[in-house]
Protein backbone atom coordinates (compact mmCIF):
# COMPACT_ATOMS: atom_id res chain seq x y z
CA UNK A 1 0.00 0.00 0.00
CA UNK A 2 1.34 3.34 -0.87
CA UNK A 3 -0.32 6.29 0.93
CA UNK A 4 -0.03 10.31 0.50
CA UNK A 5 -1.35 13.71 2.03
CA UNK A 6 -2.07 13.87 5.95
CA UNK A 7 -4.86 14.65 7.71
CA UNK A 8 -8.01 15.13 6.02
CA UNK A 9 -6.78 14.71 2.24
CA UNK A 10 -4.70 11.43 3.05
CA UNK A 11 -5.54 9.11 0.04
CA UNK A 12 -4.33 5.67 -0.02
CA UNK A 13 -3.83 3.00 -2.59
CA UNK A 14 -3.51 -1.00 -2.91
CA UNK A 15 -3.24 -3.37 -5.32
CA UNK A 16 -2.90 -6.94 -5.92
CA UNK A 17 -3.13 -9.53 -8.86
CA UNK A 18 -5.88 -11.72 -9.47
CA UNK A 19 -3.92 -14.28 -11.80
CA UNK A 20 -3.00 -11.94 -15.27
CA UNK A 21 -5.72 -8.92 -14.09
CA UNK A 22 -5.13 -6.42 -11.55
CA UNK A 23 -7.21 -5.18 -8.55
CA UNK A 24 -6.67 -1.61 -7.51
CA UNK A 25 -8.49 -0.19 -4.17
CA UNK A 26 -8.22 3.47 -3.50
CA UNK A 27 -9.13 4.72 -0.35
CA UNK A 28 -9.25 8.02 1.97
CA UNK A 29 -10.56 11.38 3.54
CA UNK A 30 -12.67 11.05 6.73
CA UNK A 31 -14.72 8.36 6.27
CA UNK A 32 -13.08 5.65 3.53
CA UNK A 33 -16.05 3.39 2.00
CA UNK A 34 -16.68 1.91 -1.38
CA UNK A 35 -18.13 4.37 -3.57
CA UNK A 36 -17.94 3.54 -6.92
CA UNK A 37 -15.80 1.13 -9.11
CA UNK A 38 -14.67 0.43 -12.47
CA UNK A 39 -13.70 -2.10 -15.17
CA UNK A 40 -11.54 -1.51 -18.04
CA UNK A 41 -10.01 -4.17 -20.50
CA UNK A 42 -8.75 -4.19 -23.54
CA UNK A 43 -10.32 -5.71 -26.46
CA UNK A 44 -10.06 -5.39 -30.55
CA UNK A 45 -6.90 -2.57 -29.91
CA UNK A 46 -9.32 -0.17 -27.84
CA UNK A 47 -9.85 -0.02 -24.20
CA UNK A 48 -13.59 -0.38 -22.71
CA UNK A 49 -14.36 0.80 -19.73
CA UNK A 50 -17.65 0.24 -17.44
CA UNK A 51 -18.77 1.73 -14.40
CA UNK A 52 -21.03 1.70 -11.02
CA UNK A 53 -21.51 4.32 -8.18
CA UNK A 54 -22.91 4.20 -5.15
CA UNK A 55 -26.21 7.73 -5.80
CA UNK A 56 -24.87 10.87 -4.62
CA UNK A 57 -20.79 9.14 -4.58
CA UNK A 58 -18.53 11.48 -6.69
CA UNK A 59 -15.92 9.03 -7.13
CA UNK A 60 -16.76 7.82 -10.59
CA UNK A 61 -14.66 10.06 -12.80
CA UNK A 62 -11.45 8.70 -10.69
CA UNK A 63 -12.44 5.20 -10.99
CA UNK A 64 -12.69 5.69 -14.40
CA UNK A 65 -9.84 7.53 -15.63
CA UNK A 66 -7.54 5.05 -13.01
CA UNK A 67 -8.81 1.94 -14.95
CA UNK A 68 -8.60 2.98 -18.16
CA UNK A 69 -4.72 4.74 -17.65
CA UNK A 70 -3.53 1.65 -16.17
CA UNK A 71 -5.77 -1.01 -18.35
CA UNK A 72 -3.71 1.21 -21.30
CA UNK A 73 -0.51 0.81 -19.50
CA UNK A 74 -0.23 -2.61 -18.69
CA UNK A 75 -2.37 -4.35 -21.13
CA UNK A 76 -4.30 -6.07 -18.09
CA UNK A 77 -7.62 -6.14 -17.20
CA UNK A 78 -8.14 -3.42 -14.29
CA UNK A 79 -10.59 -3.41 -11.61
CA UNK A 80 -10.73 -0.28 -9.35
CA UNK A 81 -12.66 0.80 -6.46
CA UNK A 82 -12.46 4.05 -4.51
CA UNK A 83 -14.16 5.39 -1.79
CA UNK A 84 -12.79 8.78 -0.33
CA UNK A 85 -15.12 10.77 2.08
CA UNK A 86 -14.74 14.56 3.42
CA UNK A 87 -17.45 16.23 4.93
CA UNK A 88 -18.40 19.65 3.08
CA UNK A 89 -15.03 19.27 1.40
CA UNK A 90 -14.29 22.63 -0.65
CA UNK A 91 -13.25 22.78 -4.18
CA UNK A 92 -9.27 22.73 -3.55
CA UNK A 93 -9.32 19.50 -1.12
CA UNK A 94 -11.36 17.88 -3.83
CA UNK A 95 -8.87 19.12 -6.64
CA UNK A 96 -6.15 17.95 -4.08
CA UNK A 97 -7.52 14.87 -3.50
CA UNK A 98 -7.72 14.39 -7.36
CA UNK A 99 -3.80 15.47 -7.62
CA UNK A 100 -3.09 12.88 -4.97
CA UNK A 101 -4.91 10.11 -6.58
CA UNK A 102 -3.19 11.04 -9.92
CA UNK A 103 0.30 10.67 -8.06
CA UNK A 104 -0.45 7.48 -6.25
CA UNK A 105 -1.46 6.19 -9.94
CA UNK A 106 1.76 7.12 -11.24
CA UNK A 107 3.48 5.44 -8.52
CA UNK A 108 1.90 2.30 -9.03
CA UNK A 109 2.62 2.18 -12.86
CA UNK A 110 6.20 2.65 -11.83
CA UNK A 111 6.24 -0.19 -9.50
CA UNK A 112 4.61 -2.35 -12.05
CA UNK A 113 7.71 -1.56 -14.80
Amino acid sequence: MIQIGSGRSWVAMDWHFVGEDLYVSIIGGETPHIGAAALAHRESGRTDVHTLSVPGHREEALTRFCAEDICRATGRTVLVNCGIHIDQASAQEISLLCDHVRALEQQLLLSLQ
